[in-house]
This record gives structure tokens, C-alpha cells and sequence, in this order.
């Protein structure tokens, strides 16, 4: 599960910080300790997946990255510094985050682009991006495939793709939330099957 978070949320890094800390943020109230709790996550999951070495790196990368961000600027200039420096931490985590694909094959390898998958589906529509199309959505039903998911998983992904298509307006944002909840507890169901208790 730590392959499949780490890629929904660390690929997405810029995204997230943008939303939490950007226009739209401010708008919608967000707490801006949100960007923490990713860092978090991306952390935690990095110390399942990566070398001790490796994951000290990128916990460094990570926590400076999002001290940056909740840091308050005293002026313009020092501002822009700010956010070029987090921008540059945020490409390196990334970076980082991407290489361990190489690493990967079977359903490691099929985790890791699942989740990278469901992350940008999931930030398509901050980029007015409403809806996916049929190779996307073929990709998100093969990696439910590879992760175990049954003929009757499928159908109801299927029918969570079908009902994002439909709906052209921003009351379908919570369906590739819901689909990343369900690969979460497919790979979940998956683990409790293979590792008794």
C-alpha cells in the first residue's frame, strides 16, 4: 500500500501545495498544515519502500520543503526565493519518487502506476480537465486488474469512470477519491488474504 500512496501523493506534491497554499486554498479555508500531513504520508511511506539511506534523504528533502512552505515572508523578494527553493525541493522528492519505478516489476511496478494514474486523475480537475479518456480509463481498470481486484471490482470502477464522464461539473470530484479508496482496500483485502493475522 506504501508503493500505491506514495505515488498518488508524492508525484502530485506540486499540485497539492499549490491547492493548499495557492488562491484556491484561501478560498476554500484550507489548512495550511495539510501540506504537512502529505509530507507525512510521502515520509512514512518512503521509510516501507526505500533504503535507510535513501529515505533519510528524501525525509530531509521533505521536511524542508515543507518548513518552506509554512515559513511566513517578510517581503516580495523573499517570498519568490521562498517558493523557488520549495519548487526546488518539490522536483527533487519527485524525481526521487519516480526513480524507484526502476526498481519495481509484477505488482510493485503495476502499484506504483496505479497510483501515479489515480493522482493525476484526481488533480485533472484543478487543471479544467473534466473528463478522462477511454486509454486512461482502460489503464486504471488493467492496474485494478494487476492488484487482484475481481470481475465485479471492475465493473464498479467501470461504473465510477462511466459516472465521472457523464457528469460535466465539479459535483464529481469526489469519484477519483473514491476509486484511490478502493484500490487502497483491494491491496489491503489482498495483504490480510496472504498474511494471516
Amino acid at each position: 500500500m506504501a508503493i500505491l500512496d506514495i505515488t498518488y501523493f508524492g508525484l502530485q506534491l506540486q499540485s497539492y501545495v499549490n491547492l493548499i497554499l495557492g488562491q484556491f486554498g484561501r478560498l476554500a479555508d484550507e489548512n495550511p498544515l495539510n501540506v504537512r500531513a502529505i509530507g507525512l504520508i510521502v515520509q512514512n511511506c518512503a521509510s516501507l519502500i526505500m533504503s535507510s539511506e535513501e529515505c533519510t534523504i528524501l525525509n530531509r528533502k521533505v521536511q524542508r520543503m515543507v518548513n518552506l512552505s509554512l515559513s511566513p515572508c517578510s517581503s516580495e523578494k523573499e517570498n519568490k526565493k521562498r517558493w523557488r527553493e520549495v519548487d526546488k525541493y518539490i522536483t527533487e522528492i519527485t524525481q526521487d519518487i519516480t526513480t524507484l519505478e526502476y526498481r519495481m516489476k509484477g505488482l510493485s511496478l503495476g502499484t506504483f502506476h496505479m497510483g501515479r494514474i489515480l493522482g493525476e486523475w484526481n488533480h485533472r480537475l484543478s487543471m479544467n480537465d473534466i473528463n478522462i479518456s477511454s486509454d486512461v480509463a482502460t489503464q486504471i481498470l488493467n492496474y485494478f486488474k494487476v492488484i487482484g481486484a475481481s470481475a465485479n471490482d471492475i465493473k464498479i470502477i467501470r461504473a465510477e469512470i462511466d459516472e465521472y464522464n457523464k457528469i460535466d461539473s465539479v459535483s464529481n470530484i469526489h469519484i477519483p477519491g473514491r476509486v484511490y479508496n478502493f484500490a487502497r482496500r483491494t491491496i489491503l483485502n489482498r495483504e490480510i488474504a496472504v498474511k494471516p493475522l
